[in-house]
């Protein structure tokens, strides 16, 4: 617990800070970079932002927990700020949040202990002063005790002497136009294994003219390996392999692109997350693509829509067979008496960079408001309710309250309408719901679109005594609630949410479930048959027939015949693996 703290002293390990960095202005950004790189300098310890301290003597001690809002704290930046101004790199260096509250927190910057060979730490764009900030200049900050001193210009003249006695005086810079120096490296040298397959493909791709020469050995990287070339007029490149595939060589704006990313990346490097390249052509649309395979985030392409035109990462379409993260968490059920017969419900995951420092502003609440009555799931309500003879004008959406079960702040927004039925009752209610990432509990932008179906209400209406689902109107259901959920919900932060660059795949999760109803305050649970027409499934093997979850991977501007496609393969794979339905074809023979 973060109150355990009051009344501790800062020492040499434990720096606390009452307000976060200022990273816009210079001098705070150095101060960050000075007060890492003089923990490795010592034997590493934390930084803890949100602790308010006072004064005892000579020494600070911690007074008051005070969290600070999440919306100013933005760790991919911290993480990237210190990557760039302290050098040599900081091993497992790492932040993490501990949060209050949803809205407040602590920042934990935690620096573990480094080697001695990789000492000092220097911190770069310093003086050595508080205040001056210089981008040639580079100094040696020392945590004392409870504060930090910098290496004076006598101590760093000792420190460069004894080493300059020891390995001597740097070589100097000869530069030789006519006679280029030799490489560091053979091609492939460094990796047996490889080496005669790199020099083919380097060969193959015009040598020394046209790629360079390699500025090392071959070294690992993410799932396989990479060699980095000098490359020509157009910029560095690099010979990637991965096991089972063919060596690529990348050269130009694509790998500057790569190497951009790879900068960015935080905590693993970029090959790692997204992978490396293993096929390197062009789509039927004429568009560059570069295959990627082995990252975390599994299958990807990096993408040129044309010469000259800015690269992209988007993900490989996919089905991922395992059940859904989110499928047992359900909204609201309503009270006892108006509970839905069926739930449908789409969440869109969506690893947008920055996020955890964004906030739902009023205008970004005004374009959500304004554009859910013309999305995918408020017409597929419509429709819904129109077929059942039970409205004829698009209802309102509203802002639901916390009796409803609703919460609203700068970093949640849920709004609904609802199709009303007979005797004051609803039919179908539609959801929208949109969560930012705090950097604990929720990583990525969390945007919910669903809707809550009662048949008793519809049936009541008609006097039709089956209101089931087909399987073609949840197929329809769930596109519809992708497709808000994944471009709609969003703009309540950007104008255009498929712009917005991506820090892994976006991803979809889809659920059903068939509702509950309270009988003498004990619940009674339905089961899917009984509010869906299951039967173009064929007989069911499984004994599990409430509910089902399953996640899809897919570029948010993927086209509807594609996003189409993907929920009837998902929806099969569910109904295969969930619910026992085994000889079901992935096309849900529709």
């Amino acid at each position: 617990m973060p109150e355990l703290l009051t009344g501790t002293r800062e020492c040499s390990w434990l720096d606390a800070k009452s307000q976060p960095y200022q990273l816009d202005q210079p001098r705070f950004a150095a101060e960050l970079a000075k007060d890492v790189a003089a923990l490795a300098n010592n034997e590493g310890g934390v930084i803890v932002v949100g602790l308010r301290t006072r004064r005892n003597g000579s020494s600070e001690i911690i007074d008051e927990v005070r969290p600070v809002p999440v919306r100013l704290i933005d760790r991919d930046r911290y993480r990237k700020l210190v990557r760039e101004r302290v050098f040599p790199f900081v091993r497992d260096f790492s932040t993490w949040w501990l949060p209050a509250d949803d809205e407040r927190g602590l920042l934990v910057i935690d620096v573990p202990a480094q080697a001695s060979k990789d000492k000092p730490f220097i911190v770069s764009g310093s003086a050595g002063t508080q205040a001056a900030v210089n981008a040639s200049s580079v100094a040696v900050p020392l945590r004392d005790d409870d504060g930090t001193h910098w290496l004076s210009g006598q101590e760093l003249h000792r420190f460069l002497t004894e080493g300059w006695n020891v390995s001597g005086p740097p070589a100097p810079r000869v530069v030789v136009a006519s006679s280029p120096a030799p490489p560091s490296a053979a091609v492939g040298e460094g990796d047996p294994l490889w080496s005669e397959e790199f020099r083919e493909v380097y060969d193959a791709a015009g040598g020394r003219a046209a790629v360079g020469v390699p500025d090392g050995p071959v070294t690992p990287a993410g799932p396989g390996v990479m060699q980095q070339l000098s490359g020509d007029s157009r910029g560095p490149a690099a010979i990637c392999a991965v096991p089972d595939f063919k060596p690529v060589i990348l050269a130009g704006d694509v790998w500057r692109f790569f190497l951009k990313q790879s900068r960015d990346a935080s905590p693993a490097d970029y090959p790692a997350l997204a992978g490396l390249p293993t096929a390197d052509g062009a789509d039927q649309l004429g568009r560059r693509i570069v295959r990627l395979t082995g990252g975390e985030w599994g299958a990807g392409e990096l993408v040129q829509d044309g010469p000259g035109d800015a690269w992209r990462w988007r993900p490989v379409p996919a089905v991922d067979t395992t059940p859904a993260l989110n499928a047992d968490r359900w909204s609201w059920m309503g009270e006892p008496g108006t509970e839905p017969d069926l739930v449908i419900r789409a969440d869109a995951f969506l690893p947008w960079r920055g996020a955890t420092s964004w906030r739902i502003e009023k205008r970004g609440r005004e374009r959500m408001r304004a554009a859910l009555p013309g999305a995918a799931l408020s017409r597929a309500m419509v429709t819904m309710a129109r077929s059942c003879d039970i409205a004829h004008a698009p209802p309102a959406w509203e802002i639901i309250s916390e009796r409803e079960g609703g919460r609203q702040s700068e970093r949640t927004a849920q709004y609904q309408c609802a199709v009303p039925a007979l005797a004051g009752t609803w039919a179908v209610i539609a959801e929208a719901r949109l969560i930012l990432p705090n950097g604990f509990q929720y990583q990525s932008v969390q945007a919910s679109a669903g809707l809550r179906i009662r048949l008793a209400g519809e049936a009541a209406a008609v006097g039709a005594a089956d209101q089931r689902l087909s399987i073609a109107e949840l197929v329809d259901v769930f596109l519809a609630a992708w497709e808000t959920a994944m471009l709609v919900i969003p703009v309540a932060l950007v104008e255009d949410p498929v712009a917005v660059p991506l820090a892994g795949p976006p991803r979809a999760e889809l659920y059903v479930r068939a509702g509950e109803r309270y009988v003498n305050g004990r619940p009674e649970y339905k089961e899917l048959p009984q509010v869906m027409d299951l039967s173009p499934l064929g007989t069911a093997t499984g004994t599990q027939l409430r509910q089902g979850g399953i996640s899809v991977t897919a570029p948010l501007e993927t086209g509807s015949d594609e996003r189409r496609f993907l929920v009837r393969q998902a929806v099969a794979r569910m109904a295969a693996g969930q619910w026992g339905f085994i000889e079901v074809g992935d096309d849900l023979d529709l």
